[in-house]
């Protein structure tokens, strides 16, 4: 995704490639691969909740024991809710 443009104007100004890639490859490469990362890694989290249909333990499924014992099905619905958007949001502005 770098241009060749790039790297030779690097190596027109004498830079060594580990130099190239450092202070010129790196950075607009990181540019490209981060934002998708990032919503990658969100989707995941957000995916998270379907997980605890197929058995694995999470915030919605803690949240089910609870209110198993209890019998506060919604303050504990909305809890749990609160708690991935919370944790979303620090994730997306991240």
């Amino acid at each position: 995704a770098i241009d060749r443009g790039q790297r030779e104007a690097a190596t027109a100004l004498g830079l060594k490639s580990r130099q190239t890639f450092r202070t010129v490859s790196l950075p607009q490469a990181a540019r490209l691969v981060i934002p998708p990362t990032g919503n990658q890694a969100i989707g995941m989290l957000k995916a998270s909740a379907i997980v605890s249909v197929i058995g694995m333990q999470d915030l919605l499924t803690q949240a089910q024991v609870i209110y198993a014992r209890n019998f506060l099905v919604i303050e504990l619905l909305f809890v749990a809710s609160i708690w991935y958007l919370a944790i979303t949001t620090v994730a997306s502005i991240g």
